[in-house]
């Protein structure tokens, strides 16, 4: 044991213990107290003991903070300090500061549980953003799976699926992408789109064909089979035909 904790233990050892009582002021000799008299005493009294107990509490606030005590010890030291905090005060003083603590702890609680939700919330939505981009870029032959999380990780964002009442059915991994507009072939258009069909999206722009291997070539050469020429808008689709396309592209 060293020798600090033997410290504590002594000091907690006698602060632990009740103050000593403060004397009321002897009365003057032969003189008649009167009712008025004795209510004054009392809260003279009452004003000392206060005081004593109050300095004695910072004292062993201070010594609690400095130990090196077990927590249990501590713990029992700050139910000796609220002790001596409490004497001297009304019932409903005292409950109203027991109410007060309990009301902080709750907000505690409250603030914990947010933030581990918060964690965990950030933690489920980048598994789904990594996983989604490193399958969409498996299923669309990128030459490095890794290097299409790195570079398009910062375009995805997680959103609600709900069905038609507004129920939330799961969560889907979405990325806005630029696609050649139906109308003008010259212009690009935003879209949001599951990460998969993003990628498939972003195999199509020449500009990144250096990402994915062509098919049916080993390394890279001339003969690249993906799908050329204007999309077709997909916003205007009936659903069959929606269907129908993906199909057709492996979506």
């Amino acid at each position: 044991m060293t020798i600090n904790k033997l410290k504590f233990l002594k000091l907690a050892s006698i602060y632990c213990n009740d103050p000593p009582p403060v004397d009321p002021p002897p009365p003057p000799a032969n003189k008649t107290f009167t009712q008025a008299d004795i209510d004054k005493l009392m809260v003279t009294h009452k004003k000392e003991l206060q005081t004593q107990n109050q300095k004695l509490a910072e004292e062993l606030t201070q010594l609690k903070e400095k130990s090196t005590g077990t927590e249990a010890e501590k713990a029992a030291l700050q139910e000796r300090i609220d002790a001596l905090t409490n004497q001297g005060k009304s019932k409903e003083q005292q409950l109203a500061q027991e109410a007060e603590k309990w009301k902080k702890k709750h907000a505690d609680d409250v603030k914990s549980k947010e933030e581990e939700a918060v964690k965990w919330k950030g933690q489920f939505e980048n598994y789904l953003v990594k996983s989604s981009l490193l399958a969409a870029a498996d299923k669309h032959k990128a030459e490095s799976a890794e290097q299409i999380e790195m570079m398009f990780k910062g375009m995805v964002k997680v959103v609600p699926v709900a069905d038609e009442a507004g129920v939330v059915l799961g969560y889907q991994p979405v990325m806005t992408v630029k696609v050649p507009d139906a109308k003008d072939a010259t212009k690009k258009i935003e879209m949001q789109l599951p990460v998969e069909e993003a990628i498939a999206k972003i195999k199509e722009d020449n500009a990144f064909a250096n990402l994915f291997k062509v098919e049916g070539v080993d390394g890279r050469g001339s003969n690249n089979h993906r799908h050329t020429g204007p999309s077709p808008d997909i916003t205007k689709m009936p659903p069959d035909q929606y269907r129908k396309l993906r199909k057709e592209r492996g979506y």
